[in-house]
């Protein structure tokens, strides 16, 4: 049986809980009707977040359609919150995305706090990252990097904050994964639910790569909140015909929530930018290669044919496997 069965609770591990997922009916096959319906979740969801706790509330705005849905209910239901976004200078991507959810806030009329470490801060939050989770998995550390960062600004500012990120609905609406529809309406309903169900047993579930992740970040499991990850999340999934996910040849990604979205008030243009995964977008991959080229060209200054700081990134991976071979 999993821990919570609550729209009030952080979030509940469905795979765990007895008799699984639902039956998937896909009786909703009207976009419209299937935008009021996310919407009201989003709603019900936020609201049962906002009466159950008494602290300041952050939502994680990261310039994608998940998070720009969420900020936009929350600044209808007019629920005071904060928005915070985590930015590598360094990285095009990160400054596309910081300019997304500026306008997005500034629309919406809440509060965007921009954090933006140096490079001697980022290395500090990497190692401080890396001694809590106990693993070096750049994916790992990189969400725990970006929710850790966000968290020393936020309760500096805001002790005792609760932390809202949209996780969970790329799991639900097969987010990011193309799906090819092939056959009959029937094989493909049935290959759509066998792709949702194998994405939610490994994502919605306690015992994933670390468990107790949260903990380990924040202290308490109890700050961080995801919007998606409930029972009745994955109940009105099962209901969405892949037509109003994906539209009429299922190949527009996150269309519902787009769609959603806009009906919530964020601007067409904003929700309609690709996005890569928040490890890529807030721009900390391109951050550890930042640093990691920092790095080499000291330990190699003067002593190699091409400058660390700009080669191309298989020579330096050569370099570093070489390296590596010559310390055996």
């Amino acid at each position: 049986m999993g821990k919570y069965r609550s729209l009030a609770a952080p979030e509940e591990y469905i795979s765990d809980f007895e008799g699984g997922f639902p039956d998937f009916l896909f009786d909703i096959e009207d976009l419209d009707v299937a935008s009021e319906e996310v919407l009201k979740y989003v709603e019900m969801r936020l609201m049962a977040i906002a009466d159950t706790v008494n602290r300041p509330l952050v939502i994680m705005l990261s310039g994608g359609v998940d998070s720009l849905l969420t900020l936009a209910v929350a600044a209808r239901l007019e629920i005071d919150v904060q928005a915070f976004t985590f930015h590598w200078k360094g990285s095009d991507e990160s400054d596309a995305e910081v300019a997304t959810a500026k306008r997005a806030a500034r629309t919406l009329g809440v509060n965007l706090h921009v954090v933006a470490p140096t490079q001697d801060e980022y290395l500090a939050l990497v190692k401080s990252v890396i001694v809590r989770l106990e693993t070096t998995e750049p994916w790992e550390v990189l969400a725990g990097l970006i929710l850790f960062g966000v968290a020393e600004t936020a309760d500096g500012e805001l002790p005792g904050s609760i932390f809202i990120s949209s996780a969970g609905a790329d799991g639900l609406f097969l987010g990011g994964k193309p799906f090819s529809p092939r056959g009959d309406e029937d094989l493909n309903l049935r290959s759509w639910t066998r792709e949702v169900r194998s994405t939610l047993t490994s994502n919605f579930r306690r015992e994933r790569f670390i468990p107790d992740f949260y903990e380990r970040i924040l202290g308490d499991e109890s700050r961080h909140y995801k919007i998606w990850q409930t029972e009745q999340a994955v109940s009105l999934a099962s209901r969405m015909h892949p037509v109003v996910v994906k539209g009429k040849q299922w190949d527009k990604d996150k269309l519902l929530l787009r769609h959603a979205a806009v009906k919530a008030g964020v601007p067409p243009m904003l929700v309609n930018r690709k996005k890569s995964p928040m490890q890529v977008s807030s721009g900390g991959l391109k951050a550890i290669e930042d640093l990691a080229r920092r790095d080499l060209a000291r330990e190699f200054e003067g002593r190699t044919y091409s400058d660390p700081l700009t080669e191309e990134m298989p020579l330096t991976l050569a370099r570093l496997f070489l390296e590596n071979l010559e310390g055996r």
